[in-house]
């Protein structure tokens, strides 16, 4: 079966110019999402039809990246189109999902509508809510891969040099110091949008999705590596990344194999 699904995956993005460092950025962050996916099942030992249904929430989570970017030029729904609501538009009309039964395709429809919303919509039960809940850490894990490897300018509009000289705003440090999410609105600056992957953690459902991102240590890596031009943004840096590693802890005191 999944052969089958990569071969559709494959020839569909083959549509547009691979050679973009854009496109080729989603296609790998596909591949590594799905990977991360069958881990994260292994770990929490979900198996048979839900680990499939699972594994192609991962494969299609971002197939509307690809047209969003064509349309628009850009990855950010804000300054153009929800990329989950597209791509669940493409995966109808192109019959990505037509072999399933109707019952699976509502539910992976309804995790991709999901996985980059700032909350899962309320009302979901079995199902549906856990594929929603891995979709949306699976992706999250990569996330911090893509964000320390690729072009940061590609992934979050703001480069090494930029994010140097910027503060992080008021509401984006009480969001990390309050452990959730930062919303959209809350980001003023490049720096701001760098700190606010820390607030994935925060929303991981599961202390397995923790491990693996912390395992994987890609998140700290761009603060690392730069040099902050301000002396009390490098200090509220690393106070951030530390509320941040603290909160983790403690979610994996959970965890009989905590990594």
């Amino acid at each position: 079966m999944k052969s089958d699904y990569l071969t559709a995956f494959q020839t569909y993005t083959e549509r547009y110019n691979t050679s973009d460092s854009k496109v080729h950025l989603k296609i790998i962050h596909t591949y590594h999402v799905a990977e991360v996916m069958e881990e994260l099942c292994r770990c929490r030992r979900i198996q048979g039809h839900l680990a499939d249904l699972a594994w192609l929430c991962a494969l299609f989570h971002d197939i509307g990246r690809f047209e969003q970017l064509r349309r628009y030029g850009t990855f950010s729904d804000g300054a153009s189109i929800d990329h989950a609501a597209l791509g669940c538009q493409v995966l109808q009309e192109e019959g990505f999902l037509s072999g399933l039964p109707k019952q699976d395709q509502s539910l992976i429809l309804t995790a991709i509508r999901n996985h980059n919303q700032y909350e899962i919509q309320p009302g979901l039960s079995g199902e549906a809510l856990t594929l929603c809940r891995l979709i949306r850490d699976a992706d999250k894990c990569d996330i911090f891969r893509v964000f320390a490897t690729d072009d940061l300018k590609d992934v979050t509009g703001c480069s090494e040099e930029e994010a140097a000289a910027w503060t992080v705003s008021p509401a984006v440090a009480q969001a990390i110091f309050s452990h959730r999410c930062v919303r959209r609105e809350e980001r003023k600056t490049g720096l701001d949008f760098w700190v606010s992957f820390l607030g994935f953690f925060f929303d991981m459902a599961y202390p397995e999705s923790i491990a693996i991102a912390r395992e994987q240590g890609y998140y700290r890596l761009p603060f690392e590596r730069t040099r902050f031009l301000r002396e009390d943004t490098a200090q509220l840096i690393a106070m951030l990344l530390r509320e941040t590693e603290l909160y983790c802890s403690g979610r994996l005191a959970t965890l009989s194999d905590p990594r």
